[in-house]
């Protein structure tokens, strides 16, 4: 049972919300009556490794197909740090606007703010193995053709009925060349997971463009056509003819894999589309909202982004189903990504749906975008600046250039993205279909989606204890390096000094902007800065000196202390909201908290899943098939009392460890497989050792004893493995052992392995 594992986790969504009541009086030019302003001085300290990626054109990105950089002076600007050159000595800072960005996120989870998300944002599933998560497979007879474009400041489908099939083999018969067999035959086709080059271009083969490229010069459009046959469900075929009554165009799909010969299941794609030209319903009208969601579910599509510059002449073909004068759904090929009913915006709880301004949104400000169908809300401008961070240059050293795939999982992923209420400990509750193949009955599992749950939460990286691990993805098929992002971070260490300035903010705002800047006062907590926070880089902490003023009294003594403000914030949260524990314990907090201040051990567990294109690898599918979920962050760190101190320890007795020479030891190793039985009887011979004390060697090895029992059991990740677990009170029954020693052993294997 694969194990669903990830360097991020959530903090969950609170059903309620805090709308200041002050909102519609905020004004940048009429002070309120306890109306404050001033400054907060901020020190920022790097606690790993820290990256921040300097300012650049597009043009010096790397090429996506190649990893390639244009010149040298391109991949200089485009890896360096955050940088301005000074006397022709950069000078590196962290932008104001990074620093804003994750105060305000904090902010938003501290005040029970809203969450925030982009508007055009709608997911789509094709998994094409199971009918009841992708019905579009059972209406495949209501799926029309037709041509998307742009008619002024509106859409429009046009309807041309159902498409046409034409056969690779009819295809290469009207060219005169085996074009399309020796691409995508299975025996004379080409390695359809290579990248290849077509008249000096370099083409995914498995994609559109390439068949466009393929068959350009025999065009595609206004052809004629005439039916050799007609499928058992209404499918008709056809071949060019020039004396065929069916006038159209031939529209070619992406290549999954290579066609096979006898014709059966799974043979692979044997058959491109031809669009009929004669219209069988007026134009269908899309909506923009209808629009922009089709354009977010194909953003990252070579395809979309291929054909999307047709969509005010030629048009862009699509499928879809309708009903009425009513598009239901459309896509880019005939079982194309089917969207759920509820973007993510719809499938938010209540509260944060409502279009009335969160504390954040008052105190940062809000354009006319991020509020929701309310007329009388245009744009508020925020009343707080975040300057740019300079570093100290004393404190700066450069490492070497890292190489790093920098990708994650897309929010589409409901394992991880979507909240799985029914899940329990990770695991989603188990229904039976009728019997498989073997007669037995085949387990299935059904995960909530967007359109009847929520997302998991804002998403959060787990700290670490100052170290940073990953190594480069391999390059691809050809060599070349298209997967990793290369990037000269500074070291542990450097701290940078910038200023926040405030204006007119009432206590309760400047306690919240307070609060989110030292996690209310939590010293153990820390901030995640910049890019590759996966792997444990940007992890720092602020130092905060307040300097503000009554607007009512400019002349006064600035105000200093700052707990009296981040305490009334704090009050104000919890009688507003009627929370029945203090603000600290709510679970949205409680989870804040303990994954910014608990460092997770250097291990499997808090890593990246693995992807493959072999199925029998692929963790991402393994899981959705064992029914897999995310497990909460609390679950996972809960009554894990390791602080940073004692990680450090942890890791320098793991470096020892590696030196220890057990060969003449009286205690058997244990080997793949072992039993708690086995391991339990391991450690008692550790005790029957000697009565009185365990020498050093003995101590070592019976808590390597422990670390391999624990790597090779079933429960590897359980509770059970904890300090306080079943089998930490165990190994602390054992008299010589005893609960400090055991204390020490089970803080140690829990760093290395999780």
């Amino acid at each position: 049972m694969s194990i669903i594992k990830s360097p991020f986790n959530f903090v969950p969504l609170s059903g309620k919300v805090f709308f200041p009541d002050w909102a519609g009086k905020i004004s940048q030019d009429i002070p309120f009556s306890d109306g404050l302003s001033g400054t907060i001085r901020l020190r920022i300290t790097a606690d790993s490794p820290i990256y921040i990626r300097n300012g650049h054109v597009r043009e010096d990105a790397p090429d996506k197909k190649t990893g390639e950089f244009k010149t040298k002076e391109a991949e200089k600007r485009y890896i360096s740090f955050s940088h301005v050159d000074v006397g022709g000595e950069p000078r590196y800072f962290i932008p104001g606007t990074s620093i804003k960005g994750e105060v305000r996120n904090l902010l938003e989870i501290m005040s029970f703010g809203k969450m925030q998300v982009d508007r055009s944002a709608m997911f789509a599933r094709r998994d094409l193995t199971r009918n009841a998560d992708y019905p579009l497979k059972n209406y495949q007879r209501e799926i029309h053709c037709g041509w998307l474009r742009r008619n002024g400041d509106a859409f429009e489908v046009t309807d041309n009925g159902r498409p046409y099939r034409m056969s690779h083999k009819s295809i290469d018969s009207w060219t005169g060349k085996e074009l399309m067999a020796r691409n995508f035959s299975a025996v004379r086709g080409i390695d359809l997971t290579k990248n290849t080059t077509l008249n000096g271009k370099t083409y995914d083969p498995k994609t559109a463009a390439y068949k466009k490229a393929l068959l350009g010069q025999w065009g595609l459009d206004r052809l004629s056509f005439s039916i050799v046959k007609e499928g058992k469900t209404g499918d008709k075929y056809v071949e060019v003819d020039d004396n065929g009554d069916i006038q159209g165009s031939i529209v070619v799909t992406g290549q999954p894999g290579p066609w096979k010969m006898p014709r059966g299941s799974k043979a692979g794609k044997f058959y491109e589309f031809v669009f009929g030209y004669e219209e069988q319903h007026s134009p269908r009208r899309l909506s923009r909202e209808m629009f922009s969601h089709f354009e977010f579910i194909y953003r990252d599509s070579t395809d979309w982004n291929d054909v999307k510059k047709n969509i005010d002449h030629q048009g862009i073909p699509v499928f879809f189903r309708a009903n009425g004068n009513d598009i239901i759904d459309f896509g880019l090929t005939f079982l194309y990504k089917m969207p759920y009913r509820h973007s993510v915006q719809d499938s938010l709880p209540g509260m944060h749906r409502d279009s009335r301004p969160d504390l954040a949104q008052c105190i940062f400000g809000y354009t006319e975008a991020d509020v929701v169908k309310d007329d009388s809300l245009n744009s508020l401008k925020g009343r707080v600046q975040f300057g740019n961070a300079f570093a100290d240059p004393s404190t700066v050293r450069m490492l070497d250039t890292q190489r790093l795939p920098l990708g994650t999982p897309k929010a589409s992923y409901l394992p991880i993205y979507v909240s799985q209420g029914k899940a329990v400990h990770g695991q989603l509750p188990v229904s039976y279909t009728t019997p498989g193949k073997n007669g037995e009955p085949v387990p299935h599992y059904t995960y909530q989606t967007y359109d009847n749950s929520h997302p998991t939460g804002w998403k959060r990286y787990y700290g670490r204890d100052g170290i940073v691990w990953g190594e480069p993805a391999p390059v691809n098929s050809e060599g070349k390096d298209t997967q990793n992002t290369p990037f000269d971070p500074l070291d542990t260490g450097a701290v940078f000094n910038g200023v926040v300035t405030f204006h007119n903010l009432r206590p309760i705002e400047l306690g919240a902007l307070l609060c989110a800047l030292t996690f209310g006062g939590h010293q153990d907590c820390h901030h995640q800065l910049g890019l590759a926070k996966p792997y444990g880089y940007g992890l720092c902490h602020y130092e905060t000196t307040l300097a503000a003023k009554k607007l009512s009294n400019l002349g006064g003594e600035a105000i200093t202390e700052i707990n009296g403000f981040i305490n009334s914030f704090i009050q104000k949260i919890a009688d507003e909201l009627s929370l029945k524990d203090v603000w600290s314990n709510d679970a949205s907090i409680k989870t804040l908290l303990t994954m910014a201040s608990i460092p997770v051990p250097d291990s499997d567990g808090f890593r990246y899943m693995n992807m493959s294109t072999d199925r029998n690898k692929n963790d991402f599918l393994n899981a959705k098939k064992e029914g897999e979920t995310l497990r909460p962050s609390l679950e996972l760190l809960e009554g894990e009392k390791l602080n940073w101190a004692e990680c450090q320890k942890a890791r320098q007795k793991e470096k020892e460890r590696e030196q220890i020479d057990t060969k003449d030891m009286p205690i058997p190793r244990l080997y793949p497989n072992s039993n708690r039985g086995e391991w339990m009887k391991a450690m008692k011979e550790v005790s029957e050792s000697d009565k009185k004390s365990l020498t050093e060697d003995q101590k070592k090895y019976a808590c390597e004893v422990l670390r391999y029992a624990k790597e090779h059991s079933k429960d590897a990740f359980s509770n059970k493995w904890k300090v306080g677990g079943e089998y930490f009170k165990q190994v602390k029954k054992i008299s010589i052992i005893g609960k400090d020693l055991a204390t020490e052993w089970f803080i140690e294997i829990n760093v290395k392995n999780e």
